[in-house]
């Protein structure tokens, strides 16, 4: 049996006294409102940050505060070997893997 909680979007059964939270949409659970809260915009879609540069709209605001770095020219993440910056640490990683391959390390499983 499910109940639903209309204004978060949050759905309970009988696990309900173990703190468990189920999605409505499909099987997945967690325990603290805010990652379901989270979890149900990706079923329904919302987007309630926007950017008020460009109009994009974003699920989680830490997503937008990094879009942001678009609009300001904010380019945290520096090459420590040839100081090319980037907007995103992944950009870094890119630019390592291809520009300074041997400056990787590399863990060993």
């Amino acid at each position: 049996m499910f109940f639903y909680s209309t204004d978060a979007g949050i759905s309970s059964d009988e696990n309900a006294t173990s703190g468990k939270r189920h999605c409505p949409f499909c099987e997945y659970t967690c325990i603290r409102p805010g990652h379901m809260k989270k979890h149900i915009r990706i079923h329904t879609g919302e987007e309630p940050y926007q950017c008020t540069v460009c109009m994009k709209g974003f699920k989680q605001k830490c997503n937008l505060n990094s879009h942001m770095r678009n609009h300001t020219g904010d380019r945290p993440f520096g090459c420590p070997h040839c100081g090319k910056t980037f907007v995103w640490s992944s950009g870094r990683k890119a630019h390592l893997k291809i520009h300074h391959p041997e400056c990787i390390s590399h863990n060993p499983s």
